[in-house]
């Protein structure tokens, strides 16, 4: 036994019990010196849990609010819908290179639109890990941005399953049950190229 543990074992067996009792001690292993954001090591923890149900609570009405572009964009793939609106979307359709621009409009434009929102996503996940929330190690902030991506993730899916064909859907199964078949036969492809893509 070298003096290092025996010392070490000897501050365990002098503290105090009742100390214990009344605040317990957090202990982990502690990260490679190269996985440490340094700029946060010496936060205390007291601070980092403020912060950390800070960005939580900010997470929260975030994922409220990525319902409004991702909701755009699902308004945007449905131009049928605004035809009713802005007549110059139908005649795009009219002649030959307006029917490649409706096409590019409403088929590739959308998606590219989507994955540059969660292209651009893990990237402000990260910032908000290291610097608004003030994490001390690397591996702990990717685990929290892939934790934290995976919720926007689901709630885009949910978003886009419900924008585009879902309501569109139930509500003509409600009104003919005997057809939900052909009525879902007909609208979930609309909304393929999201979960192809």
């Amino acid at each position: 036994v070298s003096d290092r543990v025996a010392a070490e074992q000897m501050v365990l067996c002098q503290c105090d019990i009742s100390a214990l009792e009344l605040k317990p001690w957090w202990v982990q292993a502690a990260p490679e010196a190269g996985d440490i954001n340094w700029v946060n090591a010496s936060a205390p923890n007291a601070q980092q849990w403020t912060r950390q149900l800070f960005v939580r609570v900010l997470l929260a009405f975030a994922m409220l609010f990525w319902v409004i572009p991702i909701g755009l964009i699902q308004l945007w793939t449905n131009l049928d819908v605004l035809q009713t609106k802005f007549p110059w979307i139908a005649k795009l359709q009219e002649d030959e290179m307006g029917t490649l621009l409706y096409t590019l409009l409403t088929n590739y434009l959308p998606v590219l639109a989507q994955m540059g929102l969660l292209y651009i996503l893990p990237v402000l996940l990260e910032i908000m890990g290291t610097r608004v929330e003030g994490v001390k190690s690397k591996s702990k902030v990717q685990i929290q941005c892939v934790g934290r991506y995976l919720a926007f993730l689901m709630v885009t899916i949910y978003c886009t399953i419900v924008g585009s064909s879902l309501l569109k859907s139930m509500c003509q199964a409600l009104n003919q049950p005997s057809k939900v078949f052909d009525i879902l036969q007909a609208e979930v492809p609309s909304v393929a190229c999201y979960f192809i893509t």
